[in-house]
């Protein structure tokens, strides 16, 4: 891949130069990086490094490395924009993300927040707590609470929606883990 770029380049006797640059390795009509930046020499490998961060950075939020754990994650506790399904929100949205079979699990719940922001969690936008993090922000949840004792289907769930800190446990800058029992109101 080349990316080249335009720039003048004061030589001997007052000349500029105007050519473009390969920053991923210099051709024959090219002026080499290292004459732009000094002392400074780059390989081709640190050019090329240096690119593919950039790329990275620039992917949809939706990409996540193919990490599984996140993936799972992302299905069982995030629903962003909060789904609209009239009164039976935590029934629908429990069967429907597979959370009810084989068991009703007993309670699940739904962070109404971007990856972006729930994935910052996992760093400065959360605090350590222990071996989890508490988030720095408050978010919109929606806590599903399975009714009565038996976790046979069919399940039935009362909804519970709250703005709180979240606490989650991270792998690698990725949330993996929700900690249900942690209900945190203030820091």
């Amino acid at each position: 891949m080349k990316l080249l770029a335009n720039f003048s380049l004061a030589q001997k006797h007052n000349r500029v130069v105007n050519q473009p640059l390969d920053l991923c390795g210099a051709e024959s009509n090219t002026v080499p990086l290292e004459k732009v930046l000094g002392r400074m020499r780059l390989s081709e490998d640190v050019c090329c490094l240096f690119l593919a961060v950039l790329l990275v950075d620039l992917l949809p939020e939706s990409s996540c490395g193919n990490n599984p754990r996140y993936e799972k994650f992302l299905n069982q506790h995030r629903d962003e924009p909060r789904s609209r399904f009239h009164g039976r929100y935590c029934n629908t949205l429990m069967g429907s993300r597979g959370l009810t079979k084989p068991e009703c699990k007993e309670v699940n719940t739904f962070i109404h927040g971007s990856k972006r922001q729930i994935r910052a969690v996992c760093a400065e936008g959360g605090l350590p707590s222990g071996e989890l993090r508490k988030s720095r922000q408050h978010f919109r949840v929606t806590t599903c609470t399975l009714r009565g004792g038996s976790t046979r289907p069919p399940c039935e769930y009362k909804e519970n929606i709250s703005p709180r800190y979240i606490v989650i446990g991270c792998e690698g800058g990725w949330p993996v883990h929700y900690d249900e029992s942690q209900i945190v109101t203030s820091l």
